[in-house]
């Protein structure tokens, strides 16, 4: 036979990625599969992947669970915060998104945490993003703003700077990178002014962030970094408010106190931290120096007058304060962990100077009595040093060198610290006979405060798992910690009365009970826990022996020498349910109870006079209590690419605190509660509605039943985002506020925020955008808190109405040559 060759027809292979793969523990989606618009960044994509819910609260879950960190190629992407990577990044950078388990205690495998990893694509892993914006409106309002931020496989650099005055509060350089975010459409407008902040804010800050990795890091498995940043802010505000307080004395009589007050300050800070972090398989240490220098100056005017219940006034005061305050602080944290024989090591050192000029200039008039009028200048020089240093040494295998390792974990920890506060005041009085200034010898005094705390612990921990492949895993752990306690105590003083020794001994035990339970075949998770804790209160040198200062004429505080420990008991228990099993909707559900009591609390004993001023001691109590309740109920549903969420927190605290009032005994029943439904609606890529509604109470009620005071806040808000094109925005937020308090009318008002934004040129890289705020002129500062027997309301000066206009670039280059 004669050999011939056949030439076939040509085949093509190609190389098909499916949208999702299972590559052994890492869920994989493919960002290719998933088609967006243009100029589209990761969380349009997340939006699109089956199972992923980013919730209008920034929350991100996948089936149900939350994610808990958002990585970048395995790290942290300035600083950590999810928004920064998942508004700023393209979608055309991203070669895959990885969804990860982690742990690091052995005995919460169940309870691990779920985290993300975008994988970018070769050639895009380096870029710059960043925002330059210069805002003005009407009333000279303008807000200036730039954050470029530049970032490559080992190394990532932000510089930042803000300046305003209409109370837009950065502090810290995070906050300016989160809020540069290119993609920051929503039912939030970033960087709003805070309306609800008191008095008429100015602020200058800026400031620079670096991280650096001297090795590859893969996901966060190892480490060699170093993390630098430094923040400077200067801030200066003009408030004023005027208030009137209830104070309740007894069943049938009140006192109350008017009072305004006008009050100038600045502020200026500088923060400047580092971390330094190395880890390998066998290896963990970390050392982050910190230093932290401000300067404070304020003046205030203070006028106050008590009336009696007939509304009589019996007493008043005036106060003039300039104060000046400088503070410096230095520390450092060490640890150091052996993971190959469970070694552990922490240290903590701190260094706080501070020192304070203060002139207080107050007059005091009584209109009831034969009492002469009084007048002050008084003039305080007081220089603080506090230092603190602990040392915390844990050997977590204890139950392996004593042959115990079968039948419990066991590991031994002790911490240890010291205090000390040395007080040097100096205190003048200006006397009008002879018109210059004296020394209070009172007041004047050197006083040093130095506590050791000693806490052994040995730690017992027990696991019992059962599990059926493809069907369910269960968890238990059972956890005791058995801890001791010796505290010491010394003051010296010029003082006699100032000077003691005390120490104490205490045994402070607390136990965990959680069980989880996975379900592979309805495919839920739920988990219970149950936490026991005890603590130790100690009287500190203020709440013993404090020297009472004359110029606080309303209220006087004294000390109690045979003051002893309080006893605190918390009892916690919570469950989680993630429901995961369909298809189109996410459940999560959570619920928190906590107990608590205290025995000998620490509280105050007040005695009012006719003239309306308070004189408290110091005393120990029993019978105080507090209860506490937090839910938190989310439901999500995907229908057809659109978004429809529910999410519901509600809280109830409520605490039973005794005291004496007047010398007779009262118990104040505090109960306060707030919930806060949300429901949004996100149509595609172009319509998102949310509708909120929040409702606050706080209600005081005495022993004899009766109820003292009770007030409330209702709150109904309703935001709206329209993309009329991909280049016009229109956002908006109306939020309709009613306060209700006792003896007075309820205050409402309606606070309208809109902007319209339209993005031009390549890539939408430039913004124009035009806002209006508090559109209605109805914004007011309504002051309303409860204390044991008091209720404060009235009003402070707040951000109003303006209009302002703000041009925007967001450079944007990411990837080699692009």
């Amino acid at each position: 036979m004669d050999a011939e060759a056949v030439e076939l027809n040509t085949v093509e292979i190609r190389r098909y990625r499916p949208p999702v793969e299972m590559r052994g523990d890492t869920l994989e989606f493919n960002a290719d599969a998933f088609k967006t618009a243009k100029n589209a960044v990761v969380e349009d994509l997340l939006k699109k992947m089956p199972g992923v819910i980013v919730w209008g609260d920034g929350l991100i879950t996948v089936n149900g669970k939350t994610v808990k960190k958002v990585l970048v190629e395995g790290k942290p992407f300035f600083g950590g915060d999810t928004k920064v990577a998942i508004q700023n990044l393209p979608k055309e950078a991203v070669d895959k998104v990885q969804l990860y388990k982690s742990s690091n205690d052995w005995n919460a495998k169940l309870d691990s945490s779920l985290n993300m990893n975008i994988k970018l694509k070769k050639g895009w892993k380096s870029g710059i993003f960043g925002k330059i914006s210069q805002g003005y409106g009407t009333d000279n309002r303008y807000n200036s703003q730039i954050s470029l931020n530049t970032f490559s496989p080992r190394t990532q650099f932000a510089a930042g700077f803000a300046s305003n005055n209409n109370n837009v509060l950065v502090n810290n350089i995070g906050e300016v990178i989160k809020n540069s975010s290119f993609k920051g459409t929503g039912v939030d407008l970033d960087l709003q002014p805070d309306f609800f902040t008191e008095g008429l804010n100015r602020s200058t800050s800026g400031g620079f962030s670096l991280s650096h990795d001297f090795t590859e890091a893969v996901f966060d498995k190892r480490a060699n970094k170093l993390e630098s940043d430094y923040f400077l802010s200067n801030r200066t505000t003009d408030a004023i408010r005027n208030t009137l307080s209830t104070i309740n004395i007894k069943a049938d009589s009140n006192l109350y106190q008017k009072s305004d007050e006008k009050r100038t300050g600045s502020i200026l800070k500088h923060n400047f931290n580092n971390v330094y972090n190395f880890e390998n398989e066998s290896t963990k240490f970390r050392i982050i120096p910190e230093i932290q220098i401000s300067r404070s100056k304020n003046t205030s005017d203070f006028n106050t007058a008590s009336l009696n219940d007939g509304g009589v006034m019996q007493s008043s005061s005036s106060k003039y304060v300039d104060d000046d305050l400088s503070a410096q602080k230095y520390s450092v944290n060490i640890f150091y962990r052996n993971k190959t024989h469970g070694f552990s090591l922490a240290s903590s050192s701190s260094l706080d100077n501070r020192s304070n000029l203060r002139l207080d200039r107050s007059s005091f008039q009584s209109f009831s009595s034969i009492e002469r009028p009084t007048r002050l200048e008084r003039y305080y020089d007081q220089n603080i040093k506090h230092s603190a240093n602990s040392l915390l040494l844990k050997l977590e295998r204890l139950d392996s060198y004593l042959g115990l390792d079968k039948i419990a974990r066991m590991s031994f920890e002790n911490s240890i610290s010291f205090g000390s506060d040395k007080t040097d005041n100096r205190v003048d009085d200006l006397k009008d006979n002879i018109k210059s200034k004296v020394n209070n010898t009172y007041l004047t005094n050197v006083n040093t405060f130095r506590t050791i705390d000693d806490k052994p612990t040995i730690k017992v921990e027990k696991v019992i798992e059962k599990s059926l492949l493809n069907r369910f895993s269960s968890q238990l752990y059972m956890g005791l910690d058995l801890m001791g306690q010796v505290y010491s105590q010394s003051s010296r003083s010029q003082k006699d009365y100032q000077q003691f020794d005390d120490t104490y001994l205490s045994f402070l035990p607390a136990a965990t009970l959680r069980y989880n339970y996975y379900s592979d075949l309805t495919r839920y998770k739920s988990s219970y826990e149950i936490n026991y804790n005890s603590s130790r209160s100690y009287p500190t040198i203020d709440q013993i022996a404090p020297l009472v200062d004359s110029a606080n004429f309303y209220f006087r505080q004294i000390g109690n020498g045979s003051l002893i420990p309080s006893y605190r008991k918390d009892l916690s228990l919570s469950y989680r349910l993630e429901d995961y099993n369909k298809k189109n909707s996410t459940d999560s559900y959570q619920l928190r109870i906590k107990l608590s009591s205290i025995n000998n609390a620490i509280t105050n004993s007040v005695v009012y006079d006719s003239l309306g001023r308070g004189t408290g001691k110091f005393i120990n109590i029993n019978g105080t209590k507090y209860i506490s309740l937090y839910g938190e109920f989310r439901k999500a549903f995907k229908l057809r690419g659109n978004l429809l969420q529910f999410i519901l927190k509600p809280s109830i605290d409520q605490s039973i605190q005794p005291t004496f009032i007047n010398g007779l005994y009262n118990r104040t029943n505090l109960l306060e509660t707030s919930n806060n439904l949300t429901v949004s609606y996100l149509l595609k890529d172009i319509l998102q509605v949310e509708l909120s509604q929040q409702y606050m109470s706080n209600r005081i009620k005495e022993a004899n039943g009766n109820i003292a005071f009770k007030s409330s806040l209702i709150g109904t808000r309703f935001c709206a985002s329209l993309n009329f094109t991909k280049s016009l925005n229109l956002n908006t937020n109306i939020t309709y506020n009613i306060n209700s308090v006792p003896y007075s009318k309820s205050y409402s008002f309606t606070l309208w925020n809109t902007n319209l934004t339209y993005r031009f040129l390549k890539g939408n890289q430039a913004e124009l955008k035009i806002a209006a705020l508090d559109i209605l002129h109805q914004n007011k500062g309504v002051i309303n808190y409860t204390a044991v027997n008091t209720l404060t309301t009235g009003f402070t000066n707040v951000m109003q109405q303006y209009f302002m206009v703000t041009l925007a670039y967001y450079p944007r280059i990411f990837g080699k040559g692009k």
